[in-house]
């Protein structure tokens, strides 16, 4: 199920946006503690979409404390979670904190 609604807010810049401005963004971020890894992994696409077509993504990286969020999940050890999945959430992490630190220096 998320996967398609990480479908429709990827491809929908005014879905997007909407959820973007009404508080979605808090509520993933808190969310990103969750103990299954496929769960953070799309719970980081999300992110990514809603960062993408965020109208003040400055705003919303200090507002949520992206960069410090992002950094815990990259230093993050999981014990007995399967390194696969652990894996792939730690290199999207690492992706969009790339992309923050792009639109913070800019």
């Amino acid at each position: 199920m998320s996967g398609s609604v990480t479908a429709y807010v990827a491809k929908s810049s005014r879905i997007n946006t909407t959820l973007a401005v009404n508080g979605l963004t808090p509520l993933l971020v808190s969310r990103l503690d969750h103990r299954d890894a496929i769960a953070r992994l799309n719970l980081l696409k999300l992110i990514k979409a809603v960062y993408e077509h965020h109208p003040r993504p400055k705003q919303l990286i200090v507002e949520n404390d992206l960069p410090q969020k992002l950094q815990n999940l990259i230093e993050e050890r999981r014990d007995g979670q399967s390194s696969g999945g652990q894996v792939l959430v730690k290199q999207m992490a690492t992706s969009l904190l790339k992309a923050l630190h792009i639109n913070t220096v800019l």
